[in-house]
């Protein structure tokens, strides 16, 4: 397990990432609280997913090198899926756990929340 904790006194919120393997996946669990006496307003939280894109004209370039990506928005069901343009392995689902929901996407933005009070 690795677990980053990103606070400092002072600081109105604390973030806190974990990062487990289990079985044959990698579980991202991410812990915003508040540590002030008072609401704190939350903006966006979203995940970038920073894509690469081949601009060869091979064929290798073409179908092996870049993906493409799949997205599913519906609450809790929600997901994106990334492939190679051929179609061939490794692929990358990404998923949530019950009652984190993805709300919308937005180029490579996948937002978690896109207001909220804490």
């Amino acid at each position: 397990m690795i677990r980053i904790t990103d606070y400092e006194p002072g600081m109105p919120l604390s973030l806190e990432q974990t990062f487990n393997l289990v079985d044959n996946a990698l579980e991202w669990d991410i812990v915003i609280e508040n540590r002030m006496y008072y609401q704190v307003d939350i903006g966006d939280v979203y995940i970038d997913f920073v894509l690469s894109y081949s601009s060869g004209r091979e064929q290798v370039d073409l179908f092996e090198g870049g993906c493409l990506r799949h997205l599913f928005v519906s609450g809790d069901d929600s997901f994106p899926f990334f492939t190679k343009r051929s179609g061939n392995p490794p692929y990358l689902l990404v998923t949530v756990k019950p009652g984190t929901h993805l709300e919308y996407y937005n180029n490579n933005s996948c937002f978690i929340h896109s207001r909220s009070l804490l």
